[in-house]
């Protein structure tokens, strides 16, 4: 019977020479006769238990001493799986779900007009050949099947949902191309909320993002609100649309509630600036939360003063917004932000001190910052 030493060692996980498998085999009344790196091995008359070469491995093994193959772990070839770009995308819709909101899947085709309806530029790409007239224009932007799905949950009484959306928009070919930009974007959509509730959305997102330094920027922005509308920003670049959606395009929708809305180019998301992650252990000590309410221009984003009052001290542990207000007594083209803010150290009780010392710094840099005026 043949023997072959590489089979032996594949089997075993062993790196043993064909004259040590020789070896092991003739005390035990193998004769194993060489045939270049392998053997010819004779099973002894009274070994009827040995018919085959794994057979003959098995004697090698056991006279070799189990103890002495060494153990490894199994390995398996892995073929296929998802990309980095896949996972994330996965991690984006599981955040979404986590968050309480459903998934629409609106289709991708519009109605001519549609695009008019929802406020936006109704210039769209039309199809060559659609198979109905309602389904002929190639969407530039979520909002307007976003916008007939509340639509029709409100005609059905369901007046507070929140829908997401990861689909594709198309948007007129660049310079010396022939097909039509496609681009992946992510939106969100809440009947019966104001617009920081989309903010928050934002911030949400990209805190699971890790997005550097993400901000917004009031403007004005088709299909949002004239004064309620704002870009999302990543280290300065714009990167989507936060607000609530234009009253007028509500009124043509039959839509009677306020709708915050967000929608950001998640295709460019992925390659957004990130920042690296940072760890802090988690105090064993008591934290002191403090209020503070500013007087600040319109243009200047709650989330600006957010970052600021953040980075101020060492010590502020996380800061959120909790009212915002216009009206007597701040002056016209102001308005009132009140935030909370927790602060913390690791290693000790805050005293009084410090957190007066604290307060007051946060204070300085947020009026030096943004023109602010702490209300009293």
């Amino acid at each position: 019977m043949l023997v072959r030493t590489a089979r032996v060692n594949a089997l075993l996980g062993t790196d043993l020479s064909s004259d040590r498998i020789a070896a092991l085999l003739a005390p035990i009344g193998f004769t194993a006769e060489p045939t270049g790196d392998d053997h010819r091995v004779s099973i002894p008359t009274w070994r009827y238990d040995s018919a085959t070469e794994i057979d003959v491995v098995e004697e090698v093994a056991r006279h070799l001493g189990y103890r002495n193959i060494p153990s490894r772990e199994l390995t398996e070839p892995r073929i296929g799986g998802l990309t980095d770009l896949q996972k994330e995308r996965r991690s984006v819709r599981r955040l979404l779900c986590g968050l309480g909101l459903a998934e629409a899947q609106p289709l991708p085709f519009l109605a001519p007009g549609q695009l008019a309806a929802a406020g936006l530029d109704p210039k769209g790409i039309e199809l060559v050949n659609p198979l109905v007239a309602e389904e002929s224009v190639l969407r530039t932007a979520l909002l307007p099947g976003l916008v007939a799905a509340v639509a029709h949950n409100s005609s059905r009484r369901q007046l507070r949902v929140g829908l997401w959306e990861i689909g594709h928009v198309f948007l007129p070919a660049r310079d010396g191309q022939t097909l039509p930009d496609e681009r992946e974007h992510l939106a969100v959509v809440l009947a019966g909320r104001e617009a920081r509730a989309a903010v928050e959305i934002w911030q949400v997102l990209a805190e699971h993002l890790r997005l550097a330094s993400p901000t917004v920027e009031n403007g004005e922005i088709a299909g949002l609100h004239p004064t309620r509308a704002a870009r999302v920003l990543v280290d300065g670049m714009p990167f989507g649309i936060v607000g609530e959606i234009d009253p007028v395009v509500l009124d043509r929708n039959d839509i009677a509630e306020r709708v915050a809305y967000l929608e950001v180019d998640l295709g460019a998301l992925y390659d957004a600036t990130r920042r690296s992650s940072t760890y802090r252990p988690v105090s064993k000590f008591p934290s002191s939360d403090i209020d503070l309410a500013f007087e600040v221009p319109d243009d200047v984003s709650a989330m600006a003063v957010q970052q600021t009052l953040s980075g101020a001290d060492d010590l502020v542990w996380s800061v959120w917004l909790f009212d915002v207000y216009r009206g007597a007594p701040v002056a016209e083209g102001r308005r009132s932000l009140a935030l909370g803010i927790r602060l913390q150290a690791v290693d000790h009780t805050l005293t009084d001190a410090e957190v007066a010392g604290v307060r007051a710094r946060l204070i300085a840099a947020t009026e030096q910052a943004h023109g602010a005026t702490l209300r009293a």
